[in-house]
């Protein structure tokens, strides 16, 4: 089947979709097949790409897409899809689209493919997939901007514009005019997330003490929820099966979206029956491998607002990532 603007299809569990092949460059998605009922579609050039399983079918379309726009205008025609609703680019910044701008990223294994949470009742959640052309991935991950903390300021004198820019940290200015001056601060901030040396340090320290029995992610920043996803894939090395849920792991929950959003967690918390469980106290050894610190707190973790308790029963020490500090250079 060959796919053009608009043309959808339905993957349904236990059928496969036949998809022509399709010479120009394209994009194509999948939805997630454990747990999900599999499934994908490949689109032409200038197409997003979406695989939305929260009907318990892959759900797939092609949509055209023209440059010209802002990135808020994208967003929003991306979100709109999938809601089946119109989303007005200004609203993004509402608490009702909270989790689904927050939880919106890239896949670190496929460049071109982002996902969000999409909300289907009870507190769940499941992840929508979306490729987009190059093009478009570039205006999604960001763009030219002044940076939070940045300003603006122009002069009007004999009819000739002239002022000076400030950008906020780490952010650059384009200056175009007469007269106009631009400073640039790009003061890269310390990250938390793991070099290669330290994955494969953490790695064997799981391994040769005890990994975590639960990694939870609160982290509504890019930087924390890295470190939430690199501590998951690390420590499912010497325990596959472990549960990871949260921002930017296996599984979402609303609850944990909306506390990501609102900052209501912070840095690294570390949970079991007691502060001497000998899983917990290997865990933390681990982790200061990497010159991570997880101070314990307490014997079961619990979502703020909702009251929701999350891996509770487990022998092991349960992993929950929050907002992370300033780092220290």
């Amino acid at each position: 089947m060959r796919f053009v603007a608009f043309s959808r299809v339905a993957c349904i569990v236990g059928i496969s979709c036949g998809l022509a092949p399709i010479t120009s460059a394209a994009q194509s998605c999948k939805c997630p097949k454990n747990p999900g009922p599999g499934g994908g579609v490949q689109c032409s050039k200038n197409q997003i790409a979406t695989c939305d399983p929260s009907s318990g079918e892959c759900n797939c379309a092609c949509d055209s897409v023209q440059p010209g726009k802002t990135k808020a205008e994208y967003e929003a025609q991306i979100f709109s899809k999938v809601m089946h609703a119109k989303v007005d680019p200004a609203d993004l910044s509402s608490p009702k689209y909270g989790g689904l701008v927050s939880s919106f990223r890239e896949s670190p294994d496929d460049r071109g493919t982002f996902s969000f949470a999409k909300e289907v009742g009870a507190g769940a959640s499941q992840h929508v997939n979306v490729a987009v052309p190059d093009w478009l991935g570039e205006k999604l991950r960001g763009g030219v901007s002044i940076g939070p903390g940045g300003s603006a300021t122009a002069n009007n004198n004999s009819g000739s514009v002239g002022g000076s820019l400030s950008a906020g940290p780490c952010s650059n200015v384009f200056n175009g005019g007469t007269n106009n001056r631009g400073t640039t601060n790009c003061e890269l901030r310390p990250s938390w997330k793991l070099d290669q040396t330290k994955i494969e340090t953490l790695t064997s320290a799981f391994e040769a003490n005890a990994p975590p029995g639960c990694v939870i992610s609160v982290a509504g920043d890019s930087d924390s929820r890295d470190l939430a996803v690199q501590l998951c894939s690390t420590a499912k090395v010497s325990n596959p099966r472990m549960p990871c849920m949260g921002p930017g792991l296996d599984s979402d929950l609303t609850t944990l979206d909306r506390a990501a959003v609102a900052g209501e967690v912070l840095a690294l918390g570390c949970y079991a029956d007691t502060p001497f469980n000998p899983y917990l106290l290997a865990v933390q050894k681990a982790l200061g491998t990497v010159g991570l610190s997880c101070e314990y707190k307490g014997a079961t973790f619990t979502v703020p607002a909702s009251r929701q308790s999350l891996c509770v029963g487990g022998k092991g020490a349960v992993i929950v990532v929050g907002k992370m500090p300033a780092k220290a250079k």
